[in-house]
């Protein structure tokens, strides 16, 4: 299946964009349970830590949609420097990566990479609905859309009416869903993205590269 990137060279260095990958356990521990010593298994860390290895350019946002209100505008503030201090007790160079604090930022970049829970979905109803105005905010985008289904499973509804909002152009998850999830198989919510396990190959770059993902 094709991406629908256009063909580049397989020694081209990519942008790659990571969005808010300070805010859950994912990738690093958060500064909050770094303080609070409630440190938690980082599933993603060592995709994080190829992406650092590689030849790459790598780049972390902040929340780029920001809600109106007092409480959100100290929120929006405060979070570069949440987000630098997250590099520093992870021992993330800031040398190595670059920083993302605006969609404008976005235009010439590669890949934007969002984790689906916490983004577009949650368990909590009312927080996976705010989803949808990022989703519209991005959804304008040229850059290629990438979103890992992590617990794809809550609010499955609304998550997919979001993803559908957003346009990805590639889902990538630990789960064929469009052979093991029946809500996901329903031609109500099937999302035109490419599906892509990562039980497979870590190699995510490579294959994007390659401009080829196939459907497993």
């Amino acid at each position: 299946m094709s991406t629908g990137i256009s063909p580049q060279p397989q020694d081209e260095i990519l942008k790659f964009v990571i969005y808010r990958p300070h805010d859950n356990i994912w990738f690093k521990n958060p500064v909050r349970n770094i303080l609070k010593k409630q440190l938690l298994p980082n599933k993603y860390a060592p995709f994080l830590d190829y992406l650092l290895d590689s030849k790459h350019k790598i780049y972390f946002t902040t929340k780029l949609y920001v809600d109106s209100g007092l409480k959100n505008l100290i929120k929006a503030v405060l979070e570069p420097l949440e987000l630098l201090l997250w590099c520093i007790l992870n021992r993330i160079s800031i040398r190595r990566i670059g920083f993302i604090f605006t969609k404008t930022a976005l235009a010439d970049k590669d890949v934007l990479m969002l984790m689906h829970y916490g983004t577009f979905t949650h368990e909590n109803s009312e927080a996976a609905e705010r989803g949808a105005k990022l989703a519209e905010y991005l959804s304008s985008l040229t850059i290629f859309k990438l979103v890992h289904m992590t617990h794809y499973a809550y609010n499955s509804a609304i998550g997919s009416q979001n993803l559908k909002i957003l346009k990805p152009d590639l889902l990538v998850a630990e789960n064929n869903l469009a052979s093991h999830s029946e809500y996901y198989d329903s031609p109500h919510v099937i999302l035109k993205a490419g599906a892509y396990n990562t039980e497979i190959k870590l190699d995510i770059i490579d294959n994007i590269n390659s401009k080829t993902i196939f459907l497993e």
